[in-house]
């Protein structure tokens, strides 16, 4: 079936991430406008210009659509005074999460954008050591605070990406079958579950509870999931 998505999730921020490092780096920012809860960043690259859409908690993407609203608030015009002409070095996954880390230097400096992609998301401006100058709003939370001056902290259940994988095989007991393993354990979307078991041959398996399954048959999800990314 065909499936309308509403968000991005993990498997789509990990090839996000890896695509635009390769496409964007080096493209200058030449400018930034906000847009209804997007901003918009003007993109000078050697192809032309390229326009890429920022939604916190919902989306980070190239586009060929100008909205047809375009402002700006006050994040847009801070970023437009310390990040107008400043290149991309570097665009990649923080950790194995739903956040995308943009590395940009330019003649203030060397600035962080953090965009988290996951519900309720922020998007930060950061200088080089992490101290965040800037975000989409300012929130003191049960397990973190964003707010200028401080060192910018990742969402609660943050791990690096080695943490995460050496993890994969107890972690599928979240789950009261092994379905449910994969979404509440590993965090996947649906569609990607049932990927994962298909290829490790258990898909029949998938309403099974997980403690009928053998070492190997864990080591195999683990490899299939693997394969996909």
């Amino acid at each position: 079936g065909f499936l309308l998505k509403k968000s991005m999730d993990i498997v789509d921020v990990y090839a996000v991430a890896k695509f635009y490092d390769n496409s964007l780096r080096s493209c200058y920012i030449d400018n930034i406008y906000s847009s209804k809860t997007l901003w918009l960043f003007k993109l000078r690259c050697k192809s032309g210009v390229r326009l890429l859409k920022i939604e916190p908690g919902v989306r980070m993407h190239l586009s060929s659509v100008e909205p047809s609203e375009k402002s700006v608030d006050k994040l847009a015009a801070f970023l437009r005074k310390h990040l107008r002409n400043a290149r991309i070095t570097s665009i990649t996954q923080y950790g194995w999460e739903r956040l995308i880390a943009v590395e940009a230097s330019g003649s203030g400096g060397e600035y962080k954008l953090f965009v988290e992609l996951l519900p309720r998301g922020f998007l930060v401006v950061a200088d080089r050591e992490g101290k965040i100058l800037y975000a989409d709003r300012f929130e003191s939370l049960r397990d973190r605070e964003v707010k200028r001056g401080l060192p910018y902290k990742p969402p609660p259940g943050w791990s690096s990406f080695e943490e995460y994988f050496a993890n994969l095989p107890e972690k599928l007991s979240a789950g009261k079958d092994l379905v449910r393993g994969l979404v509440k354990g590993w965090g996947l979307p649906g569609y990607i579950a049932e990927e994962v078991l298909y290829r490790a041959g258990l898909f029949e398996k998938r309403n099974s509870s997980v403690s009928e399954l053998h070492e190997s048959d864990k080591g195999a999800l683990v490899e299939a999931y693997k394969s996909i990314l």
